[in-house]
């Protein structure tokens, strides 16, 4: 099924993974996520295959998952990993997220693209395939971009498959595929 909006993607209760097809410096479409995670406190997990921006900053919600963190960083909220081409180790750390934190999890990863750079096209769709089960059955949502630009159909449709939403379009104008 698919339809447009220029609105905040509202996610059903039982979607839990969303892909978005978009550049990757474009602003990702906003997300209602209360009809999975309620309206409460939420605890979004940072999940990064590259450095860092300068500057970054962690609130007090966030748990980062990367390759290395800006000193200073509370280490009780920074789960660090090996690199981008260990997905075992991004596989761990993000086990060690849903055993540490206690409510409802928003966990949103780099770009899908940044790390096809890194990994080959079977070992990330396993990671994702993999991920996207885990944060169903955690009641969790999983959020992700990949550049369409940046990649052949073959790929974004591969890329595509584990995800329960795919928003595509630009400038405000999506459409919304779900499964």
């Amino acid at each position: 099924m698919s339809s447009a909006t220029d609105e905040r993607v509202a996610l059903h209760e039982d979607e839990s993974s969303v892909l978005v097809h978009g550049a990757a410096l474009a602003p990702r479409p906003s997300f209602d996520v209360t009809a999975r995670l309620g309206s409460g406190r939420l605890t979004t997990v940072d999940v990064r295959f590259g450095r860092l921006p300068p500057g970054f900053e962690l609130d007090a919600e966030t748990r980062l998952v990367a390759p290395s963190a800006p000193a200073g960083l509370d280490s009780e909220r920074v789960y660090s990993v090996g690199g981008p081409d260990s997905l075992t180790e991004y596989g761990v750390a993000l086990t060690r997220v849903f055993e540490d934190v206690d409510g409802p999890i928003l966990v949103e990863l780099d770009s899908l693209t940044a790390l096809l750079q890194h990994a080959t096209l079977d070992a990330v769709f396993r990671f994702v395939h993999v991920l996207s089960g885990r944060v169903d059955r955690e009641q969790a949502v999983l959020v992700a971009s990949i550049d369409p630009g940046a990649h052949d159909e073959q790929t974004l449709a591969t890329m595509t498959q584990p995800f329960d939403v795919a928003v595509t379009g630009e400038d405000g104008a999506h459409q919304i595929r779900r499964r």
